[in-house]
């Protein structure tokens, strides 16, 4: 493999992820999150902070525009994670990622099966939602309900 392909290390790739999100805090940020799913053909992620007082907002929300192309960066790099050990061998879909202004990180990681995703629902399936919280995301009723039923027989 040439140096030119060669994928970094895991920590490597968690530094990176990290330095976008501090390099994206604003002022009043004590921690910065990221969300986000990475499917073949299909990635989607927000970033965004929390407050001292424990407030999250989300890039887009509160005239935060969403920085697109550090969202690509981070999503470029979870996608190379997917490919390093230990990750390789044990493969996640979702994943959320936490940096505190000590430089503290969270990782967080689920494997969701596609059919059990939706646009904006991290980290849970769909079959794993109440009623309300799938009217919340919009999520049409027959669709939650074929989700919940195959979560109960034990399918994706």
């Amino acid at each position: 493999m040439s140096d030119e392909t060669a994928i970094p290390d895991d920590r490597e790739l968690l530094r990176e992820i990290g330095q976008i999100l501090v390099d994206l805090a604003p002022p009043e940020a004590e921690a910065m999150v990221f969300r986000g799913r990475i499917y073949p053909g299909f990635a989607q992620g927000m970033p965004g902070w929390v407050d001292a007082a424990g407030n999250e907002t989300s890039f887009g929300e509160m005239d935060a525009e969403l920085p697109s192309d550090s969202v690509l960066a981070i999503l470029e790099r979870a996608e190379a994670l997917k490919r390093t050990p230990p990750f390789a061998n044990a493969p996640f879909t979702h994943f959320e990622y936490r940096i505190d202004r000590n430089n503290e990180v969270g990782l967080d990681l689920a494997h969701i099966p596609e059919a059990q995703t939706w646009n904006n629902l991290y980290m849970r399936r769909i079959g794993e939602l109440s009623r309300e919280e799938a009217e919340d995301l919009s999520i049409p009723e027959a669709d939650w309900r074929r989700a919940v039923e195959a979560l109960a027989a034990g399918g994706d």
